[in-house]
């Protein structure tokens, strides 16, 4: 009986951790779904700028002025990470 018990709750455990893992998946995908979501506004707001046009960014916490032409291609390759993130991490949710 103590062995059943024992198994029992292993089983329990692993679960829990199992379900753990999976919320902080979903957590993550919410995140990171906002966050393609916010890089593709930007994007659409400032590609129908002058390209000398100052704008300023967020980097390491400092806001950081620069110009359309500088900031544009950098934030369109930090929404093809996200994405591509978020598309990875969406998938293995959908598997589990």
């Amino acid at each position: 009986m103590s062995s059943s018990r024992l198994a029992d709750a292993e089983l329990t455990q692993k679960y829990n951790q199992y379900k753990n893992e999976l919320q902080q998946i979903a957590q993550k995908i919410g995140e990171l779904e906002s966050e393609v979501e916010e890089h593709k506004l930007v994007i659409e707001s400032i590609s129908s700028l002058e390209p000398d046009r100052k704008c300023f960014r967020m980097v390491g916490g400092v806001l950081v002025e620069r110009t359309v032409k500088e900031v544009l291609p950098a934030l369109e390759t930090n929404h093809s990470g996200v994405r591509s993130k978020f598309k990875t991490l969406n998938f293995v949710d959908h598997l589990l």
